[in-house]
């Protein structure tokens, strides 16, 4: 049964100004009695129910004039209502709706749309609302459980709420693809890959000279394989991403990516080598027993503030793994000297944790992963590629500027005079 309150009298205010709400009524007209028996939420979606009801009678009375009035030259007149839904509080909520016609050609007669209803109706809210809730870890089973539900509210069904987010999500990836990056003054581009069911997506994050981070792309590939890596560049680069710019690319460990980088953006690219991905690659190969010791020794050698004492410290470790176990040394030894590119910078500091390894996306592929914890079934890679997008861009909107950023136009000047020196180099 349709719960009701004595409210008598709801004047909306002319003028919206920040000092008067829009909607305003007097509290001694209220039946108080009636609204503790019905409940403060109950109460409150009436009073708003109310309120979206003579929104739209103030707005037909403006272009019809009063009922049964008798203007002269009025060209639009009521023509009964309708029913109709509006959105309210992450559900459908149904009411009806006054029409309006004016005479059109031909003596025939043309509904005028209330703009009022229009606004009201509008499902964006209802759509925002549920890609809030699943971004903050609520699945579709248990979203009817995590809001206050309105007088007659419905389209909370998990198969409504699973609809209303692949919407919502498909409009977030055509706005995520159509990034151009020319305005964009990037100092450092990281890539990394996040694995969801079986496949493995290569993400590309920027960072550019104010210490803002941006996420730049994403391709799907079965293994982060070269032609996987060279497609995301690719994109990068034809949506305006300089093949030219002095930047510093921090990759994870794998082999590919290199060669993709230096396919697209030159042999003289200034590659940064993860150094906890080295270091994990290492223990990989290593006997538990040495683990911990190997990886200690690894960690204080990346740890020195210059490159000599650093390549030092490392090619010791390396001459122990040689005799220790050659696998583990053959890892270390792949890519080596693309882990002291931050020395050979100088780096120091938090600018220096930050753009040795790529820790800025795995902090952001946590999101990701908590909010697929609660897929159970994956719907194709599509499926996949929409959850990893929308994580990603929700961890985009809660990043704060990286550590050391007043340093990074320096670093850049710097990036820019390694390249011209490692180019004269090989050019001699």
């Amino acid at each position: 049964m349709k719960k009701s309150s004595n409210i008598k009298a709801i004047r909306v205010n002319e003028e919206n100004g920040q000092e008067r709400s829009a909607v305003a009524f007097d509290l001694k007209e209220v039946d108080l009695s009636a609204v503790i028996r019905m409940g403060l939420q109950d109460f409150i979606s009436e009073v708003g129910m109310l309120a979206v009801r003579q929104v739209m009678e103030a707005e037909v009375e403006t272009l019809a004039g009063e009922r049964y009035s008798r203007l002269p030259g009025k060209i639009a007149h009521r023509w009964g209502s309708q029913d109709g839904i509006v959105y309210v509080n992450g559900q459908k909520v149904p009411t009806t709706r006054p029409r309006i016609m004016r005479k059109a050609k031909a003596g025939r007669k043309q509904e005028i749309e209330l703009q009022s209803y229009k606004e009201f109706s509008k499902p964006d809210a209802m759509n925002e609302a549920i890609m809030a809730k699943m971004l903050a870890g609520v699945s579709t089973r248990d979203y009817e459980g995590t809001i206050d539900h309105v007088l007659d509210g419905h389209g909370i069904s998990r198969s409504a709420v699973s609809r209303r987010t692949v919407k919502t999500a498909g409009k977030r990836l055509e706005e995520f693809y159509a990034r151009r990056f020319e305005d964009h003054e990037f100092v450092a581009i990281m890539i990394d890959g996040i694995g969801v069911a079986d496949i493995d997506n290569i993400v590309a994050l920027g960072i550019d000279v104010w210490g803002k981070k941006t996420v730049l792309g994403i391709r799907q590939g079965a293994t982060e394989n070269t032609k996987v890596c060279t497609e995301l560049l690719e994109d990068l680069i034809e949506r305006g991403l300089s093949p030219e710019g002095d930047y510093l690319l921090v990759l994870d460990g794998a082999k590919d990516l290199s060669k993709a980088v230096k396919k697209l953006f030159g042999n003289h690219a200034l590659i940064q080598r993860c150094q906890v991905h080295k270091r994990r690659n290492v223990a990989d190969k290593l006997p538990k027993e040495h683990q911990t010791r190997i990886d200690k020794r690894l960690s204080a050698a990346y740890g020195m503030n210059t490159e000599a004492d650093a390549r030092k410290a490392l090619e010791a470790v390396f001459d122990e793994l040689v005799a220790l176990n050659e696998p583990a040394a053959g890892s270390l030894a792949e890519g080596m000297e693309e882990t002291l590119t931050a020395h050979k910078l100088g780096l120091t500091g938090y600018l220096k944790r930050t753009l040795s390894c790529t820790n800025c996306i795995e902090s952001m592929f946590s999101m990701s992963r908590r909010y697929k914890r609660n897929v159970k079934k994956w719907n194709g890679s599509a499926h996949i590629e929409r959850t990893v997008v929308v994580s990603l861009l929700e961890a985009e909107r809660r990043f704060h500027r990286v550590q050391g950023y007043r340093e990074l136009k320096e670093l850049q000047a710097k990036i820019k005079k390694l390249r011209a020196t490692t180019c004269n180099t090989k050019a001699a």
